[in-house]
């Protein structure tokens, strides 16, 4: 609980700009901050803020690769350990059109921003933000119905172009494995696979791939029942703490 306050606290002097010791520049975009919290959390915001450079000195750091909207949302994270993916008011004309070009994307495909989030967090080496963004990413895949990640889901995500792409890759393909044993007997789902391995060879190949590196999962009962692990054919033995306590198998 005192963490908690303290934390509010000290986002809330961030907002107001109070004690602030940091600017965090990202285009016409100004974001107050302060060091300890943003240096705590970033390696390389803190070396550039603690070596020989002109963020030492004027207490500036500009991230050019990146959306404003994308970098309040990683200021958020730092602050409160959350961020959404709300729309954002930006006071400048430029980012208000670059805002609106990102939030037209992230309303098309949601997923996308926070794909791009996992982005800003490895540039910026957060660790923890990139876990959040990976979690919230899966968290879609998960409520979203096998039809609906062929037919559409599936080709969107394969098309894009990015550094977090492999990692939203593998949460697709873990979860199909799961969906395609519920859904064996359905002949429309059949067709719906089949059509998309032809149009997107690259799910088809990772599919394959997953099979050939893992060719059983299942859910231990000892180390994770919230998530699947390989295991060891004909022993069903979980290869991840080497007990034979698992329940299911595909």
């Amino acid at each position: 609980m005192h963490s908690d306050n303290t934390m509010k606290a000290v986002d809330k002097d961030r907002v107001d700009g109070a004690f602030c010791d940091l600017e965090i520049v990202c285009g016409e975009s100004r974001f107050q901050a302060h060091r300890l919290i943003v240096c705590s959390q970033s390696a390389i915001i803190r070396t550039a803020c603690v070596g020989p450079w002109k963020e030492a000195a004027c207490g500036t750091f500009e991230i050019k690769e990146s959306d404003p909207v994308l970098v309040k949302r990683m200021l958020d994270y730092m602050y409160t350990g959350q961020y959404d993916g709300a729309p954002y008011k930006v006071p400048v004309k430029e980012n208000k059109r670059r805002t609106r070009q990102l939030d037209q994307l992230t309303t098309e495909c949601p997923v996308m921003f926070h794909m791009k989030m996992i982005d800003l967090a490895d540039m910026y080496m957060v660790e923890g933000l990139r876990l959040l963004a990976t979690k919230k990413v899966d968290d879609i895949v998960v409520n979203k119905d096998i039809s609906s990640l062929l037919t559409d889901f599936i080709p969107k995500i394969y098309a894009i172009t990015s550094k977090s792409g492999p990692i939203i890759r593998k949460i697709i393909v873990e979860i199909m494995r799961e969906r395609l044993l519920e859904s064996r007997r359905d002949r429309n789902i059949t067709s719906q696979l089949k059509d998309t391995m032809k149009i997107v060879p690259e799910f088809t190949y990772e599919m394959l791939g997953s099979y050939a590196d893992e060719p059983l999962l299942g859910y231990c009962q000892v180390c994770r029942l919230d998530k699947a692990g390989p295991v060891a054919p004909l022993t069903c033995r979980c290869e991840t703490c080497d007990c034979e306590q698992v329940m299911q198998l595909w």
